[in-house]
């Protein structure tokens, strides 16, 4: 039982953590650019295109800006637009 909510507690900082978009690296808090909207674990898979990228990208820089994060299953992924 003290596992499932220790598991619990876990997921809710994470969900947290990815909505507010700050990640743990090396014992620090990071900021990370903006970009499509990342699920827990998921991250931002179901946003990524799967044909002709560059013109999702291109559309995401009107939005978000030059510089651009996504996380697709734990991957970081940073496309700089200009």
């Amino acid at each position: 039982m003290e596992f499932a909510i220790l598991l619990l507690c876990l997921f809710v900082i994470k969900a947290v953590l990815t909505r507010c978009g700050l990640q743990w690296k090396g014992g620090k808090m990071l900021c990370l650019p903006p970009g499509p909207k990342r699920w827990p674990f998921l991250g931002s898979a179901l946003h990524m295109p799967k044909h002709y990228a560059w013109r999702t990208f291109s559309k995401w820089k009107e939005i978000y800006g030059n510089i651009i994060y996504l996380d697709v299953l734990g991957t970081p992924i940073v496309v700089i637009n200009s």
